[in-house]
């Protein structure tokens, strides 16, 4: 061995052991901090966080507290109990118990062993450095870490697309990936996923983008199976449920109604969704990968054994993209199965740097004209609409539509026209301006997204089910979007139910024992349209949670014995306020880390006109709960009681205090 390769290979071993210890933290991260609410970047575009989750892992929940998946004999939700997260989730809360902990758990076993088999389809195929870039670029994707670590159904995609890519590469040549691949297709169903990804993506081990002609047979076997195993007799159960979400609740598809609709949705995929704005570099490094991929390949119509897996990658991205993208309703956690193709593409891009040159090849005009143009199009519309969003420039969804289009066609036909049209070596240089800086923007603004989602939220949710586990009786029935959310980690049944549907049910709380109603403000409304009694319900406390106001409601009729905190409320209403604030002053001192009882013992002390008193408890409350945004807007709800009836200037400044202490906590309250 040559000198310089012995300190070639010297030089080279601490940047691989640093590589190592990356990957490393960065799969041992996940698991930190479990019991911690959802990141607050998340608000604004979703609620999805904090509702749906916990109703994948809620029949588990039931059959190992309760010893029965379904206590209530409540079926139009049975399509959550045959998920992949539920089976995984009872397997772990029957070995480690019921909580928030392990029901996360559930997600993220799921999530980290899809990225696991992904990542190993790549061996054999690309070289190692890629496969590291590769592994960096996955696990430091915050979307894939803060979606990955809740019980969500994508997860469990996510994993199921992982296998089937794994086998498909490990027994293509001997055709044994077929069977994988329509496995997966027939199970796509219990993600909510329109998308195919066996059909991007042939078994005979050719890179062309066609499905051998007994797909669809092998297609129709497989659901039907899977089909009748499940749901046996109930099928409408299903149907319903897929009609429902699919273009029930949201209409028909804009992309389905005109040509302008279809490139309107096309253009605007994860807009609002929060795809481009928390991963702008992401987004524009993967269009940018996907460009590069076509022009780079050796061979487009010709088998290339190495580039097999990239194939895949780029069908199943380009295929998963317009498949969901037509769709009215498009939430993020739809779009993660895509982040692992993209990723493959986002490495291989970032290891051409290592080239001294390369090979830039047309191969087909028909298909690089068009594919140059649409991403371009996309791209550019992305980064009007996060500047309109932003206010740094003022235009119309249209304009920016026409005007991204536009820019996009002067950009390719700027590039086609430099490149003269034909195969040429271009210097790694040129890439590397355009590269770099979006590979170290990316890395940044994950790493930021990182912090933020485990550094800044608290545990609200878990102390939130805490506190209603020991305001209602043990008998109590909760329903609403987000009573699995606050049941996951107390024992208090629950029976779940979502308004604003299109089947509407309007016998439900004639037909099951729901006591007590949880709801944000906006479903809260709903239920009061479609249920006119809720309306005269006992409003027991509203809870603030990251930017959602949910409030705990009584409802009337209920027949579940009270308890003292709702025997407080009950007087307040009836202006009782000497009972009122016994039961809270008692209350407070059976339950001394609940904080709705010390707002309820500070009505008390308000109404019973001791504000004295009041003020000391206060400040008092408020250094104890110095890091707990709720507790800092319950001191600023007082403080601004006290100073409308006494107008001392001071008792504004702790006002304002209090409010912004709040708003550091939680930059949400903005």
């Amino acid at each position: 061995m040559t000198e310089n390769k012995i300190k070639n290979r010297m030089a080279y071993r601490p940047a691989k052991f640093l590589l190592i210890a990356l990957i490393i933290f960065l799969a041992v991260i996940r698991f930190a901090s479990l019991d911690i609410d959802p990141p607050y970047f998340f608000a604004g575009y979703t609620q999805a966080h904090l509702t749906d989750p916990y109703h994948l892992a809620f029949a588990a929940r039931n059959a190992v507290l309760f010893d029965n998946w379904n206590p209530f004999d409540y079926h139009r939700w049975d399509i959550f109990k045959y998920s992949l997260i539920s089976g995984v989730s009872y397997i772990i809360f029957s070995v480690f118990g019921v909580s928030r902990v392990t029901a996360n758990i559930s997600g993220l076993l799921l999530n980290m062993g899809g990225l696991f088999l992904f990542i190993m389809s790549f061996t054999g195929y690309r070289t190692l450095r890629e496969r590291g870039i590769l592994t960096l670029l996955l696990l430091i994707n915050g979307m894939l870490i803060f979606y990955g670590r809740l019980p969500f159904l994508e997860n469990g995609l996510i994993f199921l697309s992982g296998l089937a890519f794994f086998i498909f590469l490990r027994f293509h040549e001997k055709n044994r990936g077929a069977v994988s691949d329509r496995i997966f297709d027939s199970n796509c169903g219990s993600g909510r996923k329109i998308v195919r990804i066996y059909s991007a993506c042939p078994c005979d081990s050719k890179p062309a983008i066609q499905a051998p002609p007994q797909g669809a047979y092998a297609i129709s076997y497989y659901s039907c199976t899977y089909t009748l195993i499940f749901y046996g007799g109930n099928v409408s159960v299903m149907l319903d449920y897929y009609a429902e979400q699919m273009t029930g609740m949201y209409g028909a598809p804009f992309g389905f109604q005109s040509p302008l609709g279809f490139f309107r949705q096309l253009v605007t995929y994860g807009e609002s969704g929060g795809l481009f704005g928390p991963s702008p570099f992401l987004t524009i490094l993967t269009g940018i990968g996907l460009v590069l991929f076509y022009f780079t390949i050796k061979h487009f119509r010709d088998y290339d054994r190495d580039m097999l897996p990239l194939f895949f990658c780029a069908a199943w991205l380009i295929c998963g993209f317009l498949g969901l993208m037509p769709f009215n309703y498009r939430p993020l956690r739809y779009t993660l199965f895509l982040f692992l193709p993209a990723a493959a593409l986002q490495a291989y891009i970032l290891s051409l740097l290592f080239e001294k040159k390369l090979a830039f090849k047309y191969h087909n005009r028909l298909i690089a004209v068009p594919l140059t143009f649409f991403v371009g199009w996309y791209l550019v519309m992305q980064i009007l609409s996060w500047a309109g969003s932003a206010e740094m420039i003022s235009i119309s969804g249209e304009s920016a539509m026409f005007l991204s289009a536009l820019l996009s066609f002067l950009m390719a036909a700027v590039i086609f026209l430099l490149l003269g049209m034909r195969n040429r070596s271009v210097s790694r240089n040129i890439f590397a301006v355009v590269l770099i800086p979006l590979a170290l923007g990316m890395t940044v603004r994950q790493g930021s997204l990182l912090y933020q989602g485990l550094v800044y939220p608290g545990t609200y949710l878990k102390d939130i089910n805490r506190e209603i586990s020991q305001m209602v009786d043990k008998d109590a029935v909760l329903t609403g979007p987000y009573m699995p959310a606050l049941t996951i980690d107390n024992n208090i049944k629950g029976v779940i139910y979502l308004f604003g549907l299109v089947n509407l049910e309007k016998e439900f709380f004639n037909s099951y024992p729901a006591s007590h109603l949880v709801a944000d403000r906006s479903n809260l409304n709903l239920a009061r349209k479609t249920y006119s009694f809720i309306g005269t319900g006992l409003i027991l406390r509203s809870f603030r949670i990251r930017d959602a106001g949910i409030d705990l409601i009584r409802l009337p009729g209920n027949s579940t014995e009270m308890t003292l905190y709702e025997k407080g409320a009950a007087a307040y209403i009836e202006k009782d306020y000497d009972f009122m604030l016994a039961c809270s002053e008692r209350f407070s001192q059976q339950f001394p880390d609940n904080l709705p009882s010390k707002y309820a013992y500070f009505f008390a002390l308000f109404l019973g006109n001791q504000h004295d008193r009041l003020l000391l408890e206060i400040q008092k409350f408020g250094q104890q709960y110095n890091d707990n945004f709720r507790a800092q807007l319950i001191c600023k709800d007082f403080m601004d009681l006290l100073y409308r009836n006494s107008r001392d200037p001071q008792l504004s400044r702790l006002s304002n205090y209090y409010h912004q202490r709040a708003r550091d906590i939680n930059p949400t309250l903005d």
